[in-house]
């Protein structure tokens, strides 16, 4: 990974048309039917809010070769898609929901930045893969399946990518934390599906390539017969974040505003099934074309990213393999193995992965890294330090399974000091709101889905009881901090298994996702959970 490499040169365009097979006519930028017609009465009405961390995409953005503006009820490709709600954002792209007037159905819309349209890079990859028929049990789980069309759009910040697709659910990322986990039975069948959906990707020579816990999402039931009312009581009303106040001035490359993402944790039993599908092929390649890979830092996900990445060499494979296993602790625990932001240094993401695996082998001991923390020849050794994390196997131990809470605050509530829950053996658990504006539990579908509060951590409990008297009180945060049931020791051993053959330093020696998904650990466990 060199520093300062700058755009990616244009006869990479043509490379890139090359390693997917790319046929000009198929992909003709000519047909630009890009008319964007703006329901602006509608849109007026939208009260706007403060832009919380991570809710929306970076505003900067918005730019000659950025993102798009798009706001609610526009009208995309000669008015066929109505814009009905926000899914989420990428790096490199804004995903919506909207209606396709032709098909009386809902479907899902990545516009890309104006730069990465002109690579084509994902709809060459899921072109590549539509034309490779398989009975693998691994292509249902990958996204090349639901692609439907693609079209243009020209706006203020260049001409853009459309692609359209079947509406797919919350990520993974979205739907574990400490406000809310995947079932054990789904856990281990999900991470399956996602170790098969990747063989399949192995087995036709696609690398991924920035494979996160935000590329693995949850499949949707039908829900084409819903109005747009009923989306938006079960997924939330669009919040939207005003850009015409005083910090950003309104220009005509950026939206009036921006808009959150759809609250999939909301809907009820039955929207989200038990399949997942991997998206995002923005750097994916053909091993074959070795070239093609992306080595813009920005794209990197440390908290996902192999040693390799981070040293600066080749992703290929077994660079996917590491980060599968990644999304697979992530899966079970419920938080990221390596917690760490995209902006932290790839030196910084070594010293991490040292404290939660091992010492760095002789051959990767001596890569070098500049003050910044990025490789590079003439810099220096990396200078561990003493950490008091759990080695893997300690984290794995330390999984914590599943208790229930009755969930019994409702609207009505919100105006009362403190709330008493039910647990399943009738402890009493104690929860402060204050005007609403703390929730301890979030609506989900119970078949799929447990809520963990209480946590055996206090940093959110100090959060629920910030300007509170009671923070003071032992004995109620006490009752909100007794620790969960851990992971069986039986179970414990064969994820340890699993996770030990892939997250390995060495590229070559990381179990290949073929013969990972014949693991033990996937079949499951009757036994009682340990306390």
């Amino acid at each position: 990974m060199e520093r300062g490499n700058g755009p990616e040169p244009a006869p990479q365009a043509a490379y890139r048309s090359k390693m997917w097979g790319l046929i000009d006519d198929e992909f003709s930028e000519d047909e630009d039917s890009s008319d964007i017609i703006a329901d602006d009465e509608q849109s007026n009405e939208m009260p706007s809010h403060p832009i919380p961390l991570k809710q929306a995409e970076q505003p900067l953005n918005y730019c000659p070769g950025g993102l798009h503006p798009v706001h609610l009820w526009d009208s995309l490709d000669c008015g066929r898609y109505k814009v009905i709600h926000k899914l989420g954002y990428e790096t490199s792209s804004t995903i919506w929901l909207a209606r396709d007037s032709n098909h009386d159905v809902y479907v899902a819309i990545k516009i890309l930045m104006a730069k990465a349209s002109k690579y084509r890079n994902e709809l060459g990859c899921l072109h590549y893969l539509s034309k490779k028929p398989s009975t693998h049990p691994g292509r249902k789980y990958v996204a090349a399946s639901f692609l439907d069309r693609h079209f243009w759009l020209r706006g203020p910040n260049g001409r853009h990518l459309a692609l359209v697709s079947k509406v797919s659910g919350p990520s993974v990322s979205q739907m574990t934390g400490w406000h809310i986990r995947i079932r054990e039975r789904l856990a281990r069948k999900i991470a399956r599906q996602v170790t098969q959906g990747l063989a399949y990707l192995h087995s036709v020579g696609i690398c991924h390539g920035n494979l996160t816990a935000s590329s693995v999402l949850f499949q949707l039931a039908n829900f084409d017969s819903w109005s747009e009312e009923k989306v938006y009581e079960q997924l939330g009303q669009p919040v939207v974040f005003d850009l015409c106040g005083d910090v950003w001035s309104r220009e005509p490359s950026t939206p009036e505003y921006l808009v959150g993402s759809a609250e999939f944790f909301r809907a009820g039993p039955g929207l989200l099934t038990e399949d997942i599908s991997i998206i995002s092929y923005d750097d994916s390649f053909r091993v074959k074309f070795p070239k093609a890979l992306s080595t813009d830092e920005e794209k990197v996900s440390n908290g996902f990213a192999a040693p390799e990445i981070l040293f600066g060499l080749k992703n290929k494979f077994p660079s996917d393999l590491w980060a599968l296993g990644c999304i697979i602790y992530q899966i079970c625990a419920g938080q990221p193995l390596f917690p760490c932001s995209v902006n932290v240094s790839p030196a910084e993401a070594v010293r991490e992965i040292v404290d939660t695996i091992e010492n760095l082998p002789t051959i990767f001991a001596g890569i070098k890294f500049d003050e910044d923390g990025f490789p590079n020849k003439r810099g220096h050794k990396l200078k561990m330090e003493h950490s008091s994390r759990c080695l893997l196997g300690g984290l794995v131990a330390n999984i914590e399974v599943e208790r229930e809470v009755v969930d019994a605050i409702s609207p009505s509530d919100a105006d009362t000091e403190l709330y008493e829950l039910k647990e399943a053996q009738s402890n009493p658990l104690v929860v402060a709101l204050r005007n609403g504006q703390y929730r301890a539990h979030v609506k989900a579908d119970p078949n799929l889905f447990w809520k963990p509060f209480p946590r055996t951590g206090l940093t959110y409990i100090d959060c629920l009881y910030q300007n509170s008297e009671e923070t003071d009180n032992e004995e109620l945060i006490g009752k909100m901090a007794r620790p969960l049931a851990k992971i069986p020791p039986e179970e414990a051993e064969d994820l340890l298994d699993l996770l030990s053959s892939v997250l390995r330093y060495t590229p070559d020696t990381r179990q290949q996702a073929a013969r990972l998904v014949k693991n033990p650990w996937f079949s499951g466990y009757s036994g009682q959970l340990a306390s």
